[in-house]
């Protein structure tokens, strides 16, 4: 539960960056990199999703978080990633 709670707050801290950006303000490039980080997050989850969708997708899924580490290929959002922290 912790691990949404992390997300939710870094969807919250992107939506305000953004929304401070599309009001004419400059932002930073930590900023706009927080904000990159976050979309990157938000394409992993949906993903997943359309996968998870697909006839035996539940598996796939599981294959793909097992094998993918193996491989180099983080499918977890930065707050599901020990390796990110």
């Amino acid at each position: 539960m912790e691990k949404c709670k992390e997300e939710a707050e870094d969807y919250e801290e992107a939506g305000i960056i953004l929304k401070k950006y599309a009001s004419g303000e400059d932002i930073s490039k930590d900023e706009m990199q927080k904000v990159h980080n976050q979309l990157i997050d938000t394409l992993k989850i949906g993903g997943s999703g359309l996968i998870f969708m697909l006839p035996f997708g539940s598996i796939l899924i599981v294959a793909l978080l097992k094998y993918g580490d193996k491989i180099g290929i983080n499918f977890l959002p930065s707050a599901w990633s020990e390796k990110e922290k």
